[in-house]
């Protein structure tokens, strides 16, 4: 099995240099995709078997130290399959949609390499071995975007792009060398038995936090995210796979080191809840399909950092695959998010519902889903931690939001039977998955962090967004027109990203003089 390890990793690396020396035939290029599809199967073989057995690991030792390895344990077992799953979809997709596209084989080699970065990284066992996987990976992202480096809007992104993630794996690679200097390259299980001064530990975690920030296009490195719309498609739905989210797989597999600041975990709660109604908010004034669903990413990702922040691990790490998945499909679809949206905007419009309906609905929504909550979540989920509770105050939040729109879009009560019956199943199901997978990755995941100072926070923070939900719904929101138009025009110029490139030749033609006016040739209505 430990063959069998290697070969799961490093498979899509061998094809992408098959690529590279074949120049890109259409030979390499079915390789390829048949190489990045064996390690997805095997990957999913191996986690089977790491699951009802003992983990799988395999290591090169000098003189009884580790110098390297790799190993399946339940947390790799479910993020192994994950971001080789996902990036061999993606690459399936990619085939029909870059076909006779001439940056096609240079996808499908940068593709690959991320791939084993990836597999990579989800499965160092030495902190050495982690961070050269991330480095790996932000290698074989601007390969990705830089398919199409030619547009402007391509190198904009290219740039961006590039900046944070230097940023942020410099601020790795110091934290690892800081360790690294004091105890060796130590593995990530002998993590938990470090002694540092609180100090040191400190500057460590505020460093790791630095990392995850840039990777997953948090405050105040979010304008990377945006900026790679112009690549395509299929690269916005590849950084789902184990880059973006990434952030929150380094903080979940360094949790000891992470977890010993306080000050650094509320410092995650506060920046990933900030970027959180940042990205949402930008998401809901975006008229493109692919900029909300980036917006959306970054919102998204803001909640995976505000989990870590709050210390529930396994809820991060149960967020990550299940984001990931659903919204690499989403940019897989867009065109077919497109059809919907055009199909909805051309449908009949229904006549809105009066006040006593739309009040009975918001009870329904909210009360309904509340009570639904307290009821089950003894009973679903009854190991939830304090910071696990305050998060299911944002499940309930979306719980209510969704099942309140279904009910205005029914017109019969069956089809209001319907809704609240589709509401309390996601409620169950939610929980009870929680359950099940906090339950099963428990062997590998640290138990989650109680507190309470941040999960008042989020309960705070979720009220706030129920008071604004409450304000836009009901009969007065006219009062607040002029505050909400000035918040849309600020989220749209947050959201403004630049398509005109700003290299010295495209300044030097802006900064010539323009022709004044009275030599400008009068209109026919003048003459």
């Amino acid at each position: 099995m430990t063959t069998a390890l290697i070969i799961v990793i490093f498979l899509p690396a061998l094809a992408a240099l098959a690529i590279v020396a074949l120049g890109g035939s259409a030979a390499s290029l079915r390789g390829a995709r048949i190489a990045n599809g064996f390690a997805a199967v095997g990957a999913i073989v191996l986690a089977i078997g790491a699951t009802i057995g003992t983990p799988i690991s395999v290591a090169a030792n000098v003189e009884g130290a580790i110098v390297a390895g790799f190993e399946i344990d339940r947390l790799s077992a479910v993020l192994l399959p994950f971001v080789l799953g996902v990036g061999f979809v993606v690459q399936i997709f990619a085939t029909r949609y870059l076909r006779g596209d001439a940056a096609q084989p240079r996808f499908f080699a940068s593709a690959s390499l991320l791939a084993t970065a990836t597999a990579a990284m989800v499965t160092a066992s030495t902190l050495i071995g982690l961070a050269a996987a991330w480095t790996i990976g932000s290698v074989a992202v601007w390969a990705l975007l830089s398919l199409y480096a030619p547009l402007p809007a391509a190198r904009l992104g290219v740039r961006r792009t590039m900046t944070a993630f230097a940023l942020g794996d410099a601020a790795l690679w110091t934290a690892v060398a800081i360790v690294v200097a004091i105890h060796g390259n130590i593995t990530l299980e002998e993590l938990a038995t470090l002694e540092m001064p609180a100090g040191t530990v400190a500057v460590i975690a505020a460093l790791l936090l630095v990392a995850a920030l840039a990777r997953s296009a948090q405050l105040p490195f979010h304008r990377w995210l945006p900026a790679t719309l112009a690549a395509p498609t299929p690269v916005s739905a590849l950084l789902h796979a184990g880059v973006v989210n990434a952030g929150g797989i380094l903080l979940v597999r360094t949790s000891p080191l992470f977890t010993a600041s306080d000050i650094v975990m509320h410092v995650a709660v506060a920046i990933g809840a900030a970027t959180a109604v940042y990205g949402t908010v930008l998401m809901l004034t975006k008229s493109d399909v692919k900029g909300a669903l980036t917006h959306s990413t970054m919102g998204q990702m803001g909640f995976m950092i505000m989990t870590c922040g709050l210390g529930a691990f396994s809820v991060a790490i149960f967020h990550i695959v299940a984001h990931g998945m659903y919204k690499a499909g989403l940019f897989a679809g867009a065109g077919g998010a497109v059809n919907t949206r055009i199909a909805h905007q051309n449908a009949p419009h229904t006549e809105p519902h009066g006040a006593a309906r739309s009040v009975a609905h918001a009870i329904i929504a909210w009360g309904g889903s509340l009570a639904i909550f307290l009821v089950a979540t003894p009973a679903l989920y009854p190991e939830a931690s304090t910071s696990s509770t305050a998060l299911l105050i944002f499940g309930w939040f979306s719980a209510a939001v969704a099942t309140s729109a279904l009910l205005r879009s029914s017109q019969t009560a069956f089809g209001m039977f319907l809704a609240v019956l589709t509401g309390i199943l996601a409620i169950v199901g939610y929980l009870a998955a929680l359950s099940a997978f906090g339950a099963f990755v428990a062997p590998a995941v640290a138990v989650d962090a109680s507190s309470a100072t941040a999960g008042w926070f989020v309960g705070g923070f979720v009220l706030v967004l129920v008071a604004a939900e409450a304000v836009r719904r009901s009969p007065t929101y006219g009062r607040f027109g002029r505050l909400h138009r000035q918040l849309y025009t600020l989220a749209l110029a947050a959201g403004h990203v630049p398509t005109v490139s700003s290299s010295p030749a495209v300044r030097a033609v802006r900064s010539r003089p323009r022709i004044a006016p009275a030599t400008a040739v009068p209109s026919p209505a003048h003459q």
